[in-house]
């Protein structure tokens, strides 16, 4: 998408590749509710098989994914592990109305929940954001893992980011001291089974059970192990 979460987009694209005679569909739901309708028509077509984040639908409840709840759950044991266990604690990016996003802000904060952490949340660090107010801040997809880490390599060095994806760019801020650690889902192997998937409802008109796939806790002590660098660079391994 041209722009993060674009639904109206989504729902194009849908609808092109439908007139295009695609004959299957995967797709990361911009929005698992309001994508429900465009789903729904295009299925009428092709069978769509999504992947990361779902429909809240009744008729599509499955896609493929990692635990996503257990993800978030990891995320806050991670703030935890590094010794934050008190202070006021940034959250950006669970504002999304996508299921992958929404279980793991759910994740997180039940495990934050019971601790003398404060928590606050924003659908992004705009150019206004004081940062300086907070003990560590947790970015809960790639994009805003992304976008968050150049604004904490400069004056607020010091504040610790987290968050929830796996690229170059995100292994250069955690070689940087910037990111202290993520949470990454195997998103080769999400593609993998979703190709699969696809191909079999295709062929056979249905689909088999959805897996779940891998994910790992990843700091910059163990971003170079074997099965983590597989994550953080897929093609180079």
């Amino acid at each position: 998408l041209s722009e993060e979460n674009n639904v109206e987009e989504q729902k194009a694209l849908i609808a092109r590749e439908v007139e295009l005679n695609a004959q299957a569909i995967l797709l990361s739901a911009a929005d698992s509710q309001l994508l429900c309708s465009a789903v729904a028509e295009a299925e009428e077509e092709v069978p769509v098989i999504c992947f990361e984040s779902g429909l809240t639908c009744e008729d599509h409840a499955g896609y493929i994914s990692a635990d996503n709840y257990q993800m978030g759950e990891e995320l806050g044991k991670l703030l935890l592990n590094r010794g934050i266990d008190r202070g006021n604690v940034l959250i950006i990016g669970g504002d999304a109305n996508c299921q992958s996003i929404q279980e793991w802000r759910a994740g997180v904060l039940s495990v934050l929940k019971d601790t003398g952490i404060t928590v606050s949340e924003q659908a992004s660090i705009h150019a206004g954001t004081d940062l300086s107010q907070y003990d560590a801040v947790l970015a809960l997809d790639t994009y805003h893992l992304e976008a968050g880490a150049p604004r904490l390599a400069g004056e607020n060095r010091d504040i610790p980011l987290f968050g929830i994806g796996a690229n170059n760019k995100i292994a250069y801020y955690m070689e940087q001291d910037v990111i202290y650690g993520i949470i990454a889902q195997n998103e080769v192997e999400m593609g993998y089974v979703g190709v699969k998937q696809a191909a079999e409802a295709v062929r056979n008109g249905e689909q088999s059970t959805l897996p779940e796939v891998e994910f790992r806790v990843i700091t910059k002590e163990t971003m170079y192990e074997k099965e983590n660098e597989r994550l953080l660079f897929p093609f180079g391994n």
